[in-house]
Formats: C-alpha cells, structure tokens, sequence
C-alpha cells in the first residue's frame, strides 16, 4: 500500500469540529443545571407538606382521644392533658356552635380544630359523633400547609342523651 495514499484518506476531526462539539455539548449542560435548583426548591415543598399532613394526622388522632361526657370547652382542657408537647390549648366557642381549639406546635407549626356540634344523622344514643375539621398552618402565618376532617365519638350519660344537645 502506498504511504501518500494512506496519507490522504486521513478521516480525523478538525479544530473546528471539536470546538462546535464542546459549544454544544455546553449549551446541553447549562440547560440542565439549570433544572436542579428548581428540583430542589421542589423536593423542600413537597417534604414540608408531608411534614404538615404528618401532623395532621398525629393531632386528629391525639383529638379522637380525648374523653369527654359533653360538648363545650373542657374539651381544650381534655386535650391538654393528653398533649404530650402543648403547654396551652386555647378552647373558644365559635358563632355557628362550634368548638375552636388553637395552640403552637413546638416545631412552629400552629394547629386549629374546629369540633362541630352533632348533626340528627350524627347522633346514636348515647353515642354522638362530632365533626371535627383539623387545619396545619405554618407558624405566624395564616397559611394552610395540611387540612384533614374526622369524628369525635362522644358518649354522653344516658340522662344528657336524652336531652338537646
């Protein structure tokens, strides 16, 4: 075989070929960094969130605890008592009848549940069912990070259940 022929069939890249290659080849890379911030800005909401809903679930549970024989504020008083982590429940009545328990998490989140009186279809003597509408709110503010609805079984003695409640 001829060496000036070998020579001429050279198939290599050029300067220029490389340099629009690591052109590219950056422009791609960019745009993909690009994205991970925005990832990671999305993986914090979502954990915070889960982190809310985590809670919401605990308080519902710690309110579907509490033993009580009628509805009105001692049930802020009641729930003190099981609340391993609260020092102060605040217990108001609210304008529709309802119950409005409030108090700060000691992670800085800040709960209300709001305890409904006892609907007809809610009511089985002596056993009455009491709504309850939890809300998970980030401490200081007025955001809704977690919402969640579940009963509070009251059982009342028999002479109360008898009566309007």
């Amino acid at each position: 075989m001829n060496i000036r022929a070998f020579k001429r069939n050279e198939q290599g890249l050029t300067l220029v070929e490389i340099l629009a290659t690591l052109v590219i080849i950056g422009i791609v890379f960019i745009g993909i960094m690009a994205i991970f911030p925005q990832m990671t800005f999305f993986n914090e909401r979502t954990e915070v969130k889960l982190d809310a809903m985590s809670i919401a679930r605990a308080e519902i549970e710690l309110v579907k605890q509490v033993q009580v024989q009628s509805f009105d504020t001692n049930i802020g008083t009641e729930l003190e008592e099981i609340h391993p982590d609260v020092e102060v429940v605040n217990s108001t009545a609210g304008s529709s009848g309802e119950i409005i328990l409030s108090y700060q998490l000691p992670n800085g989140y800040y709960v209300e549940a709001f305890i409904y009186p006892a609907e007809e279809d809610e009511q089985f003597h002596p056993v009455y069912l009491h709504q309850v509408h939890l809300v998970v709110m980030e401490g200081g503010t007025s955001r809704k990070m977690s919402e969640t609805y579940a009963y509070l079984e009251i059982e009342y003695p028999p002479d109360v259940a008898e009566e309007s409640i």
